[in-house]
C-alpha cells in the first residue's frame, strides 16, 4: 500500500509540542524516515505530544479509513451533526458543511442558539449508512472531528464558501446575492483531531 492509503490521521505543527505536523499511519505499515514530519503507527503514543484532549484509541484499528478515505467521504456527504457544550447543555444539530480550500465550513444566520458555539470545542461527525448486514449489525461509513468553531468575517471566503455550498447541493440553483452574503455567518471549524472507521459485514 502506499504513504496516502496507510495514512490515517495528520495533525498540524501548531497543535502538537514538538511543533512539527505528525503523521499516524495504520498499524504494521513501514515508517519512512523524514526529517519535516515525525510519523507514528496508530497503536503508538501520539496522545502525549499534542495540545488538546483526545478522544480514546479505537478498539478495532483494523477498521479506521485512510486521511485519502475520510477526504472522499467529507466530499460525498453533505449533512452531518454538530455538536457543542453550551454551559452545561449538550447541545446537537443537524447542519450542512462544505471543505473549501482545505478548511471545513458551515453557514447560519445571523441570531440563533448554534452561535453559542463560537469559540468553544465541539464535536463533528458524518455517517454513510450501508444497510444491516446479515449479522444482524449495521454497516456504516463514519467521520468523527474534533476542534474549534470560529466566525469568518473575510467577504471573499464568506462568497465563496457559500457558493460552493449551493454548488455541491444544488447545482441548478442561482448563485448566492451579495445581500445574502452579508446577512450569513459562515463559521471555520478549526479542526484538530480528525478520525474515520468503518463497519463491513456480509
Amino acid at each position: 500500500m502506499t504513504y496516502d492509503e496507510n495514512l490515517l490521521i495528520v495533525i498540524p505543527a501548531d497543535k502538537t509540542t514538538i511543533h512539527k505536523p505528525i503523521h499516524i499511519l495504520k498499524n504494521g505499515a513501514e515508517k519512512p524516515v523524514r526529517h519535516d514530519v515525525l510519523v507514528l503507527n496508530y497503536e503508538e503514543d501520539f496522545e502525549s505530544l499534542v495540545t488538546f484532549p483526545l478522544p480514546a484509541k479505537s478498539r478495532k484499528p483494523h477498521t479506521l479509513l485512510s486521511r485519502k478515505e475520510i477526504e472522499s467521504l467529507l466530499d460525498e456527504i453533505t449533512y452531518g451533526t454538530l455538536a457543542f457544550d453550551a454551559d452545561g447543555l449538550p447541545y446537537a444539530f443537524g447542519i450542512n458543511h462544505i471543505v473549501v480550500d482545505g478548511k471545513l465550513y458551515f453557514h447560519c444566520g445571523r441570531k440563533g442558539f448554534k452561535l453559542n458555539g463560537i469559540g468553544r470545542r465541539a464535536c463533528f461527525t458524518l455517517s454513510k449508512d450501508l444497510g444491516l448486514a446479515k449479522a444482524g449489525t449495521h454497516n456504516f461509513k463514519s467521520i468523527q472531528m474534533f476542534g474549534t468553531l470560529k466566525v469568518t468575517e473575510d467577504y471573499e471566503t464568506k462568497k465563496k464558501c457559500l457558493n460552493r455550498i449551493i454548488d455541491h447541493n444544488n447545482p441548478n440553483h442561482v448563485p448566492f446575492a451579495d445581500r445574502m452574503t452579508e446577512t450569513t455567518t459562515l463559521i471555520e471549524f478549526d479542526v484538530d483531531y480528525m478520525i474515520g472507521r468503518e463497519n463491513i459485514y456480509e
